[in-house]
């Protein structure tokens, strides 16, 4: 799997089999570097990893708020994460507090609130590609 480890990856996999499932659907469908997903692209900034994991979670993992905000119930800890993007965990908290800053997702343990998803969706088209 490119930049992941064997031995990050397999332990993940079998933790979450509904996100295997979806993480190895993804792979599956990746056809290189034009079509990249941007989560395992090292090239890529950290932040812009985790928005597009975001963007990639969204179809499971989040429900509209009435307010209007999109509230999502990962089904992964942040160390996680790390290893899905390809990100140290340190990196990965660094941007969580960046997307924080710039009031595109805000983090609450296992639960992450987006008060604009077009917004977070700009955010991923600004940094270079989008999904």
């Amino acid at each position: 799997l490119c930049h992941h480890y064997k031995n990050s990856i397999n332990p993940l996999l079998d933790k979450y089999p509904a996100l295997s499932k979806l993480f190895l659907r993804l792979v599956a469908c990746d056809r290189g570097p034009p079509d990249s997903l941007l989560l395992r692209n090292t090239h890529l900034p950290v932040k812009l990893r985790l928005i597009n994991l975001l963007l990639i979670l969204k179809r499971d993992f989040a429900k509209q708020h009435v307010n209007g905000e999109l509230v999502f119930e990962l089904p992964l800890y942040r160390k996680d994460i790390s290893t899905m993007i390809a990100a140290r965990h340190e990196t990965v908290t660094r941007a969580i507090k960046e997307l924080s800053q710039d009031d595109l997702a805000h983090f609450h343990r296992r639960t992450v609130v987006v008060p604009d998803f077009e917004h977070l969706k700009a955010a991923a088209k600004m940094n270079g590609d989008e999904i």
